[in-house]
């Protein structure tokens, strides 16, 4: 099964979910819940970089730093290697 980046995927997700996902107020719909939820997490466990939870999240840079400051997460810890990550985006947006 190959999947085009562009596609997108279906998750089945319990409805157990749905009462807590609708108090989430970062978004509107449903599916930019859980997206900037993922993206928060991913970027929590240092998976991904700012800038790469920002694009997932579908959130500016600063728009995604208001979401993690309005919930009190801490966004400036991150390893060198994001680091790097973000100033090559940066460097990009430049030229």
């Amino acid at each position: 099964m190959s999947l085009n980046k562009n596609d997108g995927f279906q998750v089945t997700i319990p409805n157990d979910f749905l009462p807590i996902l609708q108090f989430l107020d970062h978004s509107e719909s449903l599916n930019d819940k859980v997206r900037v939820s993922l993206a928060i997490s991913l970027f929590i466990e240092r998976a991904i970089s700012m800038e790469r939870a920002a694009e997932l999240s579908a959130l500016s840079i600063g728009g995604f730093m208001q979401v993690l400051q309005d919930k009190e997460i801490p966004w400036g810890e991150y390893t060198d290697e994001h680091l790097k990550q973000d100033q090559v985006f940066i460097e990009k947006g430049q030229h």
